[in-house]
């Protein structure tokens, strides 16, 4: 709401409020899916006018207005922010033909509660910097192809992601699947809070579930958020359902923040054993990568081997790996980017 609120005042209109006023009314009704960017371009400010590089022309196709919206909006805003809202998920169905992996679908259709935490979750986004200070390197080829750099973290290891399907199991059991999978022990039928051994494989579990959006209440490693996430486990774990008065807000605040993190997503662990959530048609195999520009890492599959050498991907979505959301594995200087095309 903080953005459409901006969006009344001149002059305070950026590029990232112009793309979540497109994601804000994502799910209404549009009889013209062009629309759904000529519609915003009336938005204008000193800092964003999309109409001095897309011309309103309904005779172009909507796939080609989308990647052209999608590229303006990288070039103005200097991140690659918009990827964020590429949803290639179950639950959304796509409606747009011939749009690259890393065009969003603003036509796709999705539900209410989804479209509810995909928007609360891109908004938090905004205080990540995965690639720290880098600018993207993004080169549109004429066939929708992109060539940039990316670093990355490693592949998904085998047998990963998995979690247990279903909205109807106990939190006992969803949170031993998690550990499971981080190598961690499972929790026996006493409190959770007993096992804690304040280990750093512990910890980096712990930072995880939270997908690094503590900005606003607790910063990760204090006290306090072992507190909250504590009085949390302990309330998921168990069979109760009602909140303890002592502990009530705490407990949603940080409930919150799982929601945002592993809602409709699966937790999973990279082949060199870090851990986090990744979309939920991630496989194995899959690459975790660092992107310059990006605020979070991005799940990629490889599709084919170019003549050239050069690694073809797609873009699934993107990611929250502990330790990979500050900047801390990029630098200006890193040289370990390596060249890949997104298809």
């Amino acid at each position: 709401m903080k953005h459409f609120m901006d969006m009344l005042v001149p002059g305070r209109l950026y590029t990232e409020d112009f793309i979540a006023a497109i994601s804000l009314f994502r799910v209404r009704h549009c009889s013209d899916p062009r629309d759904r960017a000529f519609g915003y371009f009336g938005l204008r400010s000193p800092s964003l006018d999309i109409k001095s590089v897309i011309p309103i022309d309904y005779t172009l196709s909507i796939a080609d207005l989308y990647q052209k919206l999608a590229v303006a909006l990288i070039e103005k805003s200097h991140t690659l922010d918009v990827l964020s809202h590429v949803l290639h998920r179950s639950s959304v169905e796509k409606r747009t033909d011939g749009l690259p992996s890393w065009v969003p679908d603003w036509d796709a259709t999705i539900d209410d509660w989804y479209h509810l935490t995909y928007t609360e979750r891109t908004n938090m986004i905004r205080h990540c910097r995965a690639s720290g200070d880098m600018k993207p390197e993004w080169r549109v080829q004429e066939a929708g192809h992109v060539i940039t750099h990316g670093l990355q973290i490693e592949a998904t290891a085998p047998g990963y992601p998995s979690i247990i399907p279903g909205s109807t199991l106990g939190g006992k059991t969803v949170i031993n699947e998690w550990r499971r999978l981080a190598d961690l022990s499972t929790y026996p039928d006493a409190s959770p809070t007993e096992k804690q051994s304040g280990n750093e494989r512990e910890r980096a579990f712990e930072n995880a579930l939270s997908g690094g959006f503590t900005y606003m209440k607790w910063s990760q490693g204090s006290l306090e958020y072992t507190k909250a996430y504590r009085a949390w486990l302990e309330w998921f774990v168990s069979s109760e359902v009602a909140l303890a008065k002592s502990c009530k807000q705490i407990i949603q605040d940080f409930d919150g923040l799982i929601r945002q993190t592993s809602e409709r997503r699966r937790f999973i662990v990279t082949s060199d054993g870090q851990v986090g959530f990744g979309l939920e048609g991630a496989e194995k195999g899959d690459v975790v990568v660092i992107i310059p520009g990006r605020k979070v890492p991005y799940v990629l599959r490889r599709v084919e081997v170019s003549d050239c050498g050069v690694r073809r991907y797609r873009l699934l979505g993107d990611a929250f790996i502990n330790g990979a959301r500050a900047g801390e594995k990029v630098d200006p200087s890193t040289s370990e980017l390596t060249k890949i095309v997104i298809v």
